[in-house]
């Protein structure tokens, strides 16, 4: 069923959305421009627009952090505490570590391999926790599914540029 999304669920909504947005940012900060490894790859010709993925990265990993401040702002007012939610929780850490990590070995390091690991089972995680979620919390977990789709389409991307070289 679906809850109401009241004044505190946005606030965290908001506030989760932002923070994430900003560890994303801060991350491909860290590792500079993709342009020097997707060149020496030969992956411009074969990707979308290097803009357009940036944009969709950057917008997925604040519907990742919005629907993690829902759920957040959900448990603060005591209305659930069973094991799904937490569960879904563990496994929304592990979906934005290891698609925050497969930016760092894919784009920074050039370690494609440990790269193509790492999304994979971040997309095996974000599976997980839109399944956790998905009782009792529907907008989390669609948000959350929507950006799974998305690593699922970098981990195909991923998929092509690794079989082209």
């Amino acid at each position: 069923m679906m809850k109401h999304i009241g004044k505190v669920h946005k606030t965290y909504a908001l506030v989760g959305g932002g923070l994430c947005l900003a560890g994303s940012i801060a991350v491909a900060s860290a590792v500079g421009s993709p342009l020097p490894v997707l060149r020496i790859l030969g992956a411009e010709a074969i990707l979308p627009p290097i803009w357009f993925l940036g944009l969709l990265w950057l917008v997925g990993y604040a519907l990742l952090g919005a629907a993690a401040g829902y759920v957040l702002a959900c448990l603060s007012g005591g209305s659930c505490h069973d094991t799904p939610v937490w569960k879904g929780l563990t496994f929304w850490v592990v979906e934005v570590t290891l698609s925050l990590a497969w930016y760092c070995l894919s784009l920074g390091s050039c370690l494609l391999f440990f790269a193509g690991i790492c999304l994979l089972f971040g997309v095996a995680a974000g599976v997980i926790c839109v399944l956790s979620w998905f009782r009792a919390y529907r907008l989390p977990s669609l948000l959350c599914g929507a950006v799974t789709l998305w690593l699922f389409y970098l981990l195909l991307c991923h998929l092509v540029v690794v079989l082209h070289n």
